[in-house]
């Protein structure tokens, strides 16, 4: 049984192992290795720089949203005592 074990393991040692199995997909997986490990190590300024055309389009978005809404110079103070009598404004105001 030993010798019969021992040429088993002669002729797995002589066999050369299939490797196309590896192979195949080799440059696609080495990719996605070193896309995720640089991703990993992103500096904040490099994140930043990514989100400039985000805080370009707010901006904009902003400056015609200030240059199309009309301007109301009515706060909220002013509001309520136009609706109110004067003594209940006041205690409205104060929180009395």
């Amino acid at each position: 049984m030993k010798d019969t074990l021992d040429i088993l393991f002669d002729k797995a040692r002589s066999m050369e192992p299939d490797v196309s199995r590896t192979e195949f997909g080799f440059e696609t997986r080495l990719m996605a290795r070193m896309r995720s490990e640089r991703e990993r190590n992103v500096p904040v300024f490099e994140w930043m720089w990514r989100l400039v055309p985000v805080f370009t389009a707010i901006t904009i978005s902003l400056g015609t949203w200030y240059y199309y809404v009309p301007d109301n110079t009515v706060d909220f103070g002013t509001a309520v005592i136009a609706q109110m009598s004067d003594p209940v404004a006041a205690i409205y105001m104060n929180g009395e």
